[in-house]
């Protein structure tokens, strides 16, 4: 395969206890496609940390993505700063260039891949989207921060599609709180998507207890009844095979902008 000098670091939020697996298993997947020489992974909270990230790449470019599901201060200002960069395009001084992306969640594919998983989980479940209720389920930040303005979008891009009775955006630590979804929404089936991209255990085990389950467990798709609703729950988006197409096409975008990620000046 020839060399394209170009290595992919994915950047994950992690947790202390472990909570990686999903983004370890997309590294790999986007190491399978052969687009990169080579691709990593790193947390905000679990080893290897993200100070350590550059050190796990040596290519003389590199695509550094946030796996995130919004832009909040951690992936705009403090992985940046532990990771020692200066904007979006910084010349390291072993003569490396590194392109730091925005968050997968900003980009507006992200939304067509949660309208596509939302409705095949509605398909398997036997629900119509016109009648059921889709909850996007956000981490939030109890200080601000903009962490959840791209949930916020992504429903709204979702609501204009008007394929689901409603689209509601929820938060585990503001509000509008996730835990308050009942008292949201009237409809009877309702479909549940954590927008938990990479977020160590949020998924299995935040959001499993706000609809009576002890934890999602390994099911890509869990069916639940609830406080007299049928309910299914997807696991995050990290394990969807169409994220990987989608950190794709933003890398490839990245190469394309007017000051790409080149070789570093002599």
């Amino acid at each position: 395969m020839k060399k394209t000098g170009i290595g992919l670091l994915l950047i994950g939020h992690g947790a202390s206890r472990g909570g990686g697996g999903p983004l370890r298993r997309l590294a790999l997947r986007l190491s399978d496609m052969g687009r990169f020489d080579e691709v990593a992974a790193c947390f905000w909270k679990e080893r290897p940390f993200v100070a350590e990230g550059l050190g796990l790449v040596a290519s003389p470019i590199v695509l550094a993505v946030p796996v995130f599901a919004t832009e909040g201060r951690i992936a705009k200002e403090m992985i940046p700063r532990e990771m020692g960069l200066s904007g979006r395009l910084t010349h390291l001084p072993d003569g490396r260039l590194v392109h730091y992306l925005h968050p997968v969640g900003v980009h507006p594919g992200l939304a067509a891949l949660a309208d596509a998983r939302a409705g095949r989980a509605a398909s398997t479940a036997g629900f119509d989207p016109g009648k059921t209720a889709l909850l996007l389920i956000a981490h939030g930040n109890k200080q601000g921060g903009g962490a959840r303005e791209s949930a916020e979008q992504i429903a709204q891009r979702l609501r204009v599609a008007a394929n689901w009775s409603c689209v509601t955006a929820l938060f585990l630590e503001e509000k509008p709180r996730a835990a308050d979804w009942q008292d949201l929404i009237g409809e009877e089936t309702v479909v549940v998507l954590p927008l938990l991209l990479a977020e160590g255990q949020h998924a299995a085990h935040d959001v499993a207890p706000l609809f009576g389950l002890g934890q999602l467990g390994g099911d890509d798709l869990v069916q639940t009844r609830f406080g007299g609703r049928r309910i299914a729950i997807l696991q995050g988006l990290a394990d969807d095979q169409a994220m990987a197409w989608l950190i794709l096409r933003m890398a490839e975008e990245a190469l394309l902008e007017p000051n790409p990620p080149s070789a570093p000046p002599a």
